[in-house]
C-alpha cells in the first residue's frame, strides 16, 4: 500500500500474532474475521435465495472450509452477522436485545440479502479476478473478499486473545460515504462518531487537540427526574449491563441515599425507578449532570484499537480516519486491476465478433460465386433472405450499405484469417495466432449467412467499441466514485 501512517510491525512477534490468532483479526481487505469469511463464502456460493436454518448454512460451511470450527462457533458467528445494520443476510427469528441474548442460532432461518450482497461485492473482483485459494484439491474460502465498502467500519469487530484485542465500533453508511468521496476529491476525511444499534447513549469523543489520537469515546446513559425525590433511568451506557445499574442502586440504598426502587426495564426499553431518601437527594441535588450520572454509574470510557492483517503482515491503525485512507489506497488498486482486465477481455470480443462479421461476408460472396449468379440482385437477395423486408430498398444501396459498415469497424483488415499471420489485440501480452482464432466460426450454420446475422455482428461491435472506449478512458478512481454512488442511491 502506498500509504500506511500506522506503526509498520515485521518482527518474529507479530508473524507469531498473526499465525496463532489469524482466525480472530479482521483481514484489511474486507475487515472480517476468518470465521465469518467461512460463512459468507457457502452463502455467496450456494446463492440461498430461499431462508434456510443457520445449522444448515454453518454444517455446508464446515465442509468448504480449509478450517476446522465447531459448529456452535460459526452458528453464532452467523447470528451476529445477520443481526447487523445493512446485513448481507436477511434472518428470521428472535434476535438479541438489551436484556437477553434472543432465540439460539438454530432457531433462526438466514436467506441471502442480494441487493446488498450487489451493492458490496462487484462480481468481477470476487469471481473472475479472485485469487482462488485451495485445500486438498477443493476451492475454499478466499484470503479476503474485495468489497466496496470497508465492512470494518460498517460493521465493527470486537475479538480478544492473549497478546493482542480488536475493538472497532459501527460507523454510519452515510458518513463512510461521505468521507470516501472527501478523500477521493482530494480533501481531508473527518472523524466519524460510532453507532449502537438499540442504545440512545449520549456518546462524546476525546481525540485530543490535534484530532488524530486514537479514538477514546465517553458514553453516558440518561436519568430525568420526575419529582424532587424521584429519578427515572431511561438509558445505559451500551458497555455496561442492567444488572450492573442494579447492583449500584442496591448499594446506594444500604448506604442510606436510596429509598426504594423498581425495575421495569424490558427488551430494549430501559426503565428503572429510583426513590431517593432525604441525603440522597441532598447528595445528588449538589452534583451537575454529568456527576449525577456517574452517581448512578452511567458514565462509561471506552476506546478502539484498529488492528488488521493483509499479505501476512500486521497493520495497526490510530483511528478510523486512518484506517479508511489506507483502506481506499487498496481499493483503487483493486479496482485499476479490474478495469485492466475488462479492457483485455472486451478488445478479445471485439475481434471475435469482427472476424465473425468477416467470415458472414466472405461465405456469402462464395455463395454467390458457386451459384455462378451474374447480377448484384443475386447476391443481395442472399443477403436479405432473412429480411425480406428490406428488399423495398435499392439493391445497390443496400450492398454499399453492407460494405461500408463493415469497412467501418475494421473487417477488411482481418484477411489475415485465411493465412498464417497474427496480430495482437490491444492490452494483450502475446501475439495471437490467427488459426486458432478462426476455429470458432469453421462451424457457423447456413442458416447465419443472412443480411440480419451480418449486421448483428456490425451493431455489436459498436457497442462493444463504446464500452472499450469508456474503459479506457475511465479511471479507478471515477470507478470507485461510480461504486459509492450506487450505494448511497440504493440504501440512503
Amino acid at each position: 500500500m502506498k500509504r500506511v501512517t500506522g506503526e509498520y510491525i515485521e518482527t518474529k512477534g507479530a508473524e507469531f500474532t498473526i499465525e496463532r490468532f489469524k482466525e480472530r483479526i479482521p483481514t484489511f481487505g474486507d475487515g472480517l474475521i476468518h470465521p465469518q469469511r467461512i460463512v459468507v463464502f457457502e452463502m455467496m456460493s450456494n446463492g440461498n435465495k430461499h431462508k434456510r436454518p443457520i445449522e444448515a448454512c454453518v454444517s455446508h460451511a464446515q465442509s468448504l472450509s480449509s478450517s476446522r470450527h465447531g459448529a456452535g462457533s460459526l452458528k453464532d458467528v452467523a447470528k451476529n452477522l445477520a443481526i447487523k445494520p445493512y446485513s448481507l443476510f436477511e434472518a428470521f427469528g428472535t434476535f438479541p436485545t438489551k436484556l437477553d441474548n434472543g432465540s439460539d442460532a438454530r432457531y433462526i432461518h438466514i436467506k441471502n440479502n442480494s441487493k446488498i450482497i450487489n451493492l458490496f461485492f462487484n462480481s468481477i473482483d470476487n469471481n473472475e479476478l479472485r485469487a482462488k485459494q485451495l485445500f486438498k484439491g477443493k476451492e475454499v474460502e478466499p484470503h479476503y473478499f474485495k468489497t466496496t465498502i470497508p465492512l470494518l467500519l460498517l460493521f465493527g469487530q470486537n475479538q480478544i486473545g492473549v497478546g493482542y484485542s480488536v475493538n472497532v465500533f459501527s460507523r454510519k453508511l452515510e458518513d463512510i460515504l461521505a468521507n470516501l468521496k472527501s478523500l477521493l476529491n482530494g480533501k481531508e476525511a473527518k472523524r466519524m462518531p460510532i453507532v449502537v444499534p438499540h442504545y440512545d447513549c449520549e456518546i462524546l469523543a476525546d481525540f485530543g487537540k490535534d484530532n488524530s489520537k486514537q479514538s477514546r469515546w465517553e458514553v453516558r446513559g440518561k436519568l430525568d427526574w420526575m419529582n424532587d425525590d424521584e429519578i427515572l433511568i431511561t438509558e445505559i451506557p451500551f458497555t455496561t449491563k442492567v444488572e450492573t445499574i442494579l447492583e449500584r442502586v442496591v448499594k446506594l440504598k444500604r448506604d442510606g441515599l436510596v429509598e426504594k426502587f423498581f425495575d421495569g426495564s424490558q427488551e430494549n426499553t430501559i426503565h428503572i425507578e429510583v426513590t431517593l431518601t432525604e441525603q440522597g437527594k441532598a447528595r445528588l441535588k449538589g452534583l451537575d449532570r454529568r456527576e449525577q450520572l456517574n452517581f448512578f454509574k452511567l458514565v462509561r470510557f471506552t476506546s478502539e484499537t484498529f488492528r488488521s492483517v493483509h499479505k501476512k503482515k500486521l497493520y495497526l491503525n490510530v483511528n478510523e480516519v486512518d484506517y479508511l485512507k489506507d483502506w481506499l489506497d487498496l481499493r483503487l488498486e483493486v479496482v485499476q486491476e479490474r478495469i485492466d482486465y475488462l479492457i483485455e477481455v472486451i478488445a478479445e470480443r471485439i475481434f471475435k465478433a469482427q472476424s465473425i462479421a468477416f467470415t458472414l461476408y466472405v461465405q456469402i460472396q462464395n455463395i454467390y460465386e458457386l451459384t455462378g449468379s451474374s447480377s448484384k440482385s443475386d447476391l443481395i437477395k442472399l443477403l436479405d433472405n432473412m429480411n425480406p423486408k428490406s428488399l423495398e430498398e435499392s439493391e445497390s444501396n443496400k450492398k454499399d450499405s453492407i460494405y461500408t459498415e463493415l469497412k467501418n469497424i475494421g473487417c477488411f483488415q482481418l484477411d489475415y484469417l485465411y493465412g498464417n499471420k497474427g496480430r495482437k489485440t490491444p492490452n494483450s501480452r502475446e501475439t495471437k495466432d490467427a488459426t486458432s482464432d478462426y476455429e470458432y466460426i469453421i462451424n457457423i450454420k447456413l442458416l447465419m449467412f443472412n443480411r440480419e446475422e451480418l449486421l448483428k455482428q456490425v451493431n455489436l461491435v459498436k457497442q462493444l467499441q463504446k464500452d472499450l472506449d469508456y474503459y479506457v478512458k475511465t479511471t479507478a478512481s471515477d470507478e470507485v466514485m461510480v461504486e459509492l454512488n450506487n450505494i448511497q442511491s440504493e440504501l440512503i
